[in-house]
């Protein structure tokens, strides 16, 4: 705008014609007019009208900019001048304001007077830089000055954190006070826990997932922020709702106290990975789990303006002068400011370094386009023991690499931006430069690293070696073919073996049949013999003896061959149809069926199955178990003390036991091992056939039941037989 312009002609005709124009040019005073902008009737910006030379050279703009007041100096609102300028409009009075202002490109102390004309806004200004200062406004400035390039400094570290978080492919989470209340997490943590940010940010961690409030859990929370000490969790099970199903997820976690700058704990950072796919794969091969550590961090930048107020230049330094003693303190206080947020950061800094270089997870970051190693810590270092890698591409480090798939994998995640996740990889390497390549199996993440614009400036990996438990699985994999050879082996042996039990079975079948014949003609014949023996002959002791004998063999041939038969029979037929068969008026007719034995022997029989009413069982087969043990108790009693046998029965996970006890002679422990073979006799002072235990054990097993014996040698002895409910 130069020479006359509208807002000169609107003057009313106050000045003399021509006079505004040059008063404005050579004022060494700014003026700015601006135009109100609204919106739904509030004044929320302001258009530039006109800015005179001397406004122009202060503000570096030109005499009508075409951005908005706001557009330009977006601190202005914070700062206080919007308010002052909207107040002015809205009051339409003079209204007088000292600023320091040291935003948008601005640094000084500034001198404003603004007053409305019709719908404008007209401001005056000065620029104090050029005036004398005092040194405590010096210091002031000066401490200004510092206090700005350490916000600055901090909000750029923690702007790079912030984004390492968010991109870290660990879980990393922040809790706060008793309650364990999520303040921080990132997308890690919310997959791993099958819930979005939204659902679990600001609410306490066990409200978030309360199938994982497990005692063991809320004790190790509860512990680390009650005694500060940090708590590594190898294998953590945690039971979580996720993708519509409960999981048991595996953690290698690091809880670490959360402290605040006097050193009360006052929360907990947790980083970690999960690792159920490892932990299971080493339950299969008894193999080695990895742990996780990781860090989180919180920065907190202090921000502080000094406003000043007067009406004049001359009247603000008086004021400046009256306040320096104030201004002292407040210079201190700001530098006290400026000192702690470098030092928050400075403390941020370190602890994301400290859980960094303390991860159990190899963490290496390569830079650029030659992927240059720029971190490295203890954990990759030791795959790679002998080589030197900081500040060398990762071809020159480790040449090796170069043509194997795991190179062409960092090459793409660095030309694309997209996370490749690779678990059980073979990467061929030598430990040290000189070395012999060795066969060695990783899981990793490559992650990629993003500048503050977005793009791609290199790759974060966490590796974890895996090779023994590769080789573990392998071993297991033969193992299990192995395996599967002998059992076809095998079943191959057991059917032979069923069809010799067959064959067997029709050939004992068959001979015991095919023997009566020829016992029955012998023991006619001992018949007729007796009858053509003269009454003399039969009366010598030797003959009388002999025939004696001559019978008893017979007997027990008939009675061998009757076993043989029944044995048979009860191999070959099918099995007895099962029923409820009511147990009291079963073993009260066995106990009739026994009552000779009872009173020759003088024994006490004791009852009680109350606790069975029916068992589901062949009637004849269980009558023939229970007569078969009560019989051999007494059958085998101590002479030495009164007989006493008792039948018990009660229920037991869906079986039904039945115990027959006695006080007799006992089995030894290598007597018990053969207590069950057919023909077998253990006492030969009392007669038997060793066949009545045989058929027991056959007979449970045919009804799907196990039969047992407990006993002490001279003591007494417990069958205990087991059938289904």
């Amino acid at each position: 705008m130069t020479g006359t312009s509208a807002f000169e002609t609107s003057a009313e005709g106050a000045l003399p014609p021509g006079l505004l124009g040059p008063l404005l040019r050579i004022s060494h005073a700014g003026v700015m007019v601006m135009r109100p902008v609204y919106t739904d009737g509030t004044i929320v910006d302001l258009a530039w009208v006109y800015l005179n030379p001397a406004g122009q050279q202060m503000l570096g703009l030109p005499e009508c900019p075409t951005s908005s007041f706001l557009t330009l100096y977006p601190t202005a609102p914070a700062a206080g001048v919007f308010d002052f300028y909207r107040n002015a409009l809205l009051s339409g009075q003079e209204q007088r304001r000292t600023n320091n202002y040291q935003h948008d490109g601005l640094n000084g102390y500034y001198l404003l007077a603004a007053q409305r004309h019709a719908d404008l806004l007209v401001v005056s200004f000065t620029d104090t830089n050029d005036q004398p200062r005092t040194a405590v406004e010096e210091a002031l400035r000066r401490d200004q000055a510092r206090e700005v390039l350490a916000r600055t400094t901090a909000e750029t570290q923690y702007a790079e954190l912030q984004r390492i978080f968010a991109q870290a492919p660990l879980a990393l989470a922040v809790y706060q006070g008793p309650q364990h209340v999520v303040v921080l997490a990132n997308e890690a943590t919310a997959a791993i826990w099958g819930r979005p940010l939204t659902e679990v940010l600001h609410r306490p961690v066990f409200e978030v997932l309360p199938e994982a409030a497990t005692q063991d859990v809320v004790d190790i929370f509860n512990n680390v922020l009650a005694t500060g000490q940090r708590y590594v969790a190898h294998e953590q099970a945690t039971r979580i709702n996720r993708h519509g199903r409960e999981d048991t997820v595996y953690w290698s976690l690091v809880f670490e106290p959360q402290r605040s700058i006097d050193g009360r704990v006052t929360g907990i950072i947790t980083v970690g990975t999960e690792i159920t796919e490892l932990v299971r794969a080493r339950q299969q091969v008894q193999g080695l789990n990895q742990n996780l550590t990781a860090a989180n961090w919180q920065l907190q930048a202090a921000h502080e303006e000094a406003l000043a107020h007067n009406v004049e230049l001359e009247l603000m330094q008086e004021r400046l002068r009256q306040l320096n003693t104030g201004l002292e303190v407040r210079v201190t206080h700001r530098t006290q400011e400026a000192q702690a947020a470098r030092a928050e950061a400075e403390q941020a800094r370190q602890r994301l370094e400290q859980l960094v270089m303390e991860a159990p997870a190899g963490i290496c970051i390569y830079g650029g386009p030659e992927l240059v190693y720029e971190l490295v810590n203890p954990r990759y270092q030791q795959l790679l023991p002998g080589r030197r890698l900081l500040g060398r591409p990762l071809l020159e480090a480790v040449p090796e690499i170069a043509e194997q798939p795991v190179y062409a994998l960092l090459r793409k995640v660095y030309a694309t931006g997209r996370t490749h996740e690779a678990n059980g990889m073979l990467v061929p390497l030598a430990r040290t430069a000189d070395g012999v390549p060795e066969e060695l199996y990783f899981n990793f993440v490559l992650q990629p690293r993003r500048n503050g614009q977005g793009q791609v400036d290199g790759v974060m990996v966490f590796v974890f070696e895996v090779t023994e438990q590769v080789q573990a699985g392998r071993q297991v994999l033969r193992l299990n073919e192995e395996l599967q050879a002998s059992n076809a082996a095998l079943q191959q042996t057991n059917e032979r073996l069923t069809r010799t039990n067959r064959d067997l079975d029709t050939f004992v079948y068959t001979a015991s049949h095919d023997l009566k014949a020829p016992i029955a003609n012998i023991e006619g014949l001992l018949h007729a013999l007796r009858t053509q023996l003269p009454p003399p002959v039969l009366q010598e002791a030797d003959t009388a003896q002999l025939l004696h004998l001559m019978d008893e063999s017979v007997a027990r041939f008939q009675t061998t061959l009757g076993h043989l038969t029944d044995i048979s029979r009860l191999q070959q037929m099918p099995a007895a149809p099962v029923e409820a068969v009511p147990l009291a008026p079963l073993v009260e007719a066995v106990r009739l069926d026994l009552q000779p034995e009872l009173a020759s022997a003088g024994a006490l029989l004791s009852i009680d199955v109350e606790a069975c009413p029916t068992v589901r069982f062949s009637p004849k087969s269980l009558r023939s178990i229970l007569y078969n043990l009560i019989s051999n108790a007494l059958k085998y009693a101590h002479p030495g003390r009164p007989v006493h046998v008792e039948l018990r029965c009660h229920g037991a996970a869906g079986e039904v036991v039945l115990e027959v006890h006695d006080n007799g002679l006992g089995l030894s422990e290598q007597q018990q091992g053969q207590l069950f073979v057919l023909f077998r006799r253990l006492h030969t002072h009392v007669p038997g056939s060793g066949v009545g235990l045989y058929m027991v054990k056959r007979l449970v097993e045919n009804g799907g039941g196990r039969v047992a014996v407990e006993s002490q040698l001279g003591v007494g002895s417990t069958f205990r037989v087991t059938l289904p409910a």
